[in-house]
């Protein structure tokens, strides 16, 4: 999925000429992604360290596939795509239910192995546009953000005395 990506969102004109195949691609190898998502959580832990469900860092794979669909989600629409708008539409709606029960059953695994690297694209996932991305990962995670990044406490009147 990941490799995909510079074909899919590039702005450079040698390769926007691959986007709308690199879109299709992504979005047609989607189920057996996830499929392959859903075996490695099933495989006990010996099968997710040897076998054909294991991963050296599988946090690492699920979060490239959380964000290679979010890519898709936001880009699977005209002109990029060939289709009726209300079929696309419907596609966008279903990648994003996808991508968010992808998310619900992986979200301890991913915050466990990457912490806060993973934060911003969970957020954006899980907010209504990436705009509000920050202020939703902000409103659910409030005591761990506080706890990990407490404020700071200074006097507001000594600093203005030291500017003047």
């Amino acid at each position: 999925c990941a490799a995909l990506l510079p074909l899919a969102r590039s702005p450079h004109k040698q390769l926007r000429w691959h986007r709308r195949q690199a879109l299709n691609l992504l979005k047609d190898i989607q189920p057996v992604v996830k499929h392959k998502i859903e075996a490695h959580l099933q495989a006990s832990s010996a099968e997710q360290t040897r076998g054909p469900c294991s991963s050296r860092c599988p946090a690492l794979s699920i979060y490239q596939v959380l964000k290679a669909r979010a890519v898709l989600e936001s880009l699977y629409r005209r002109p990029y795509v060939e289709g009726r708008k209300p079929d696309l539409r419907m596609t966008q709606q279903q990648l994003q239910r996808e991508t968010r029960q992808i998310l619900a059953s992986t979200r301890d695994l991913i915050e466990g192995d990457l912490s806060n690297m993973s934060w911003n694209v969970i957020a954006e996932i899980e907010a209504d546009s990436p705009v509000d991305a920050l202020d939703t990962f902000m409103a659910h995670n409030a005591a761990t953000v506080q706890a990990q990044h407490p404020a700071s406490v200074f006097d507001v009147h000594q600093v203005l005395q030291a500017m003047d």
